[in-house]
């Protein structure tokens, strides 16, 4: 079956969340297992460790994204050897400081990104930690940039609270963590020894066939969540293999 004949047999709402999630970035149609399913499998493309949370949710304008935390970005940095090259800033129309900084990753390409933050009337403290916030910036926008990733950083959802806090007309911001963990799927409606097949799987074959075997279990969420979030392992276990890393 090719690619045309797949997306033509997806329901109406199915293709919905495609067409969402692919233009927009937009998860908000998406169930909790299919966020919890699409968040592992974003994270082990990269070889992040999602256990860490280095992805967080926010709701804004109506629509769900997900945006990077520092964890992401310092993870980015060591699994593919990004290093800052060059930094330099400057003030510009009186009381905006402009830091521009310049990274190469371990195949020695380059990228450059900006951080930009008001100073107006700021002085000592205040004023050292907005010059700190805007260097910040500049290098996690960097490190996002070089490894292909356009989405938002943790200081620019701190920006676009801030915004929603001073426009209260506008639609309001709100951040959600997507729980990773086995703890968080309840499994009470699925044998103890099944529980333990999946979660003892070495490998996706492995894990496909205990799936097949449990035709009675497949309609469960629950069930489909924990295979998803064993699969989930299997596949970041084996990008770790592959790019030398413990994804820390």
């Amino acid at each position: 079956m090719d690619n045309n004949t797949q997306v033509s047999t997806l329901s109406a709402d199915q293709q919905e969340i495609v067409t969402s999630l692919v233009l927009n970035g937009d998860l908000s149609k998406m169930q909790p297992e299919q966020k919890v399913d699409y968040y592992n499998r974003f994270c082990g493309s990269l070889g992040l460790n999602p256990l860490t949370q280095p992805f967080q949710l926010i709701n804004f304008q109506g629509k769900q994204k997900m945006y990077a935390t520092k964890d992401c970005t310092d993870q980015l940095r060591k699994i593919y050897g990004i290093s800052i090259t060059d930094m330099k800033s400057e003030i510009i129309a009186g009381s905006l400081y402009k830091v521009v900084v310049t990274a190469k990753d371990g195949n020695g390409r380059t990228d450059a990104a900006t951080g930009v933050l008001s100073i107006d009337n700021l002085k000592g403290e205040a004023l050292s930690n907005a010059i700190m916030k805007a260097e910040s910036k500049a290098k996690r926008r960097v490190t996002l940039s070089i490894c292909g990733l356009g989405i938002l950083d943790e200081s620019e959802v701190e920006g676009m609270q801030k915004g929603a806090a001073q426009n209260p007309e506008h639609a309001t911001t709100t951040v959600e963590t997507i729980d990773t963990d086995y703890e968080s799927i309840d499994v009470s409606d699925i044998p103890d020894e099944i529980i333990n097949a999946v979660k003892d799987a070495e490998t996706v074959d492995a894990l496909k066939e205990v799936w097949a075997s449990q035709k009675d279990l497949q309609s469960l969420p629950s069930f489909k969540q924990l295979v998803n979030k064993r699969k989930a392992d299997l596949e970041l276990s084996a990008l770790q293999q592959k790019f030398g890393t413990d994804g820390k």
